[in-house]
Parts: structure tokens; sequence; C-alpha cells
């Protein structure tokens, strides 16, 4: 259990990200969701405890493709 985890994301096109934890039985839950725009670093910071981070990206249209993404723990 971590804090301090910071989400950064790059696309070339728009879309939807949907911030992901896992719970404790092992379900991965939606923990936010933001709109993306393409072209732009995206830097979603998250204070709260949780067990693992992940995102899913939906493209507004294709093709698309993913840059870079990770996340960073403090």
């Amino acid at each position: 259990n971590r804090t301090g985890k910071t989400v950064l994301f790059h696309a070339d096109t728009g879309g939807t990200i949907d911030i992901e934890i896992l719970t404790v039985n092992g379900n991965w839950r939606t923990y936010d969701s933001r709109s993306y725009t393409g072209g732009k670093l995206f830097k979603f910071i998250m204070d709260g405890l949780a067990l693992a981070l992940r995102i899913t990206y939906t493209p507004s249209s294709y093709p698309a493709t993913i840059n870079d993404a990770e996340v960073v723990y403090a």
C-alpha cells in the first residue's frame, strides 16, 4: 500500500482515461474517469492508498497511438 501515485500518459488522439484500483478482493474498480486531449501530457496524482493502480484509454477515433504511459510511486 503506497501513497503518492502519479499517472503520466501521452497519446496522439483524445479520448477517455479510466483510472482503476485493485481491491483487496482482487477486483478492478473505476476510481475516476477523465477526458483526455490528444497530444497533451495527462497527469493524475492519487494520494490515497491502493494495492495497485492502472489506466484504461479509450480513444475518440482510430487510429490512435499511445506514446508514453506509466505510474510513478513516491
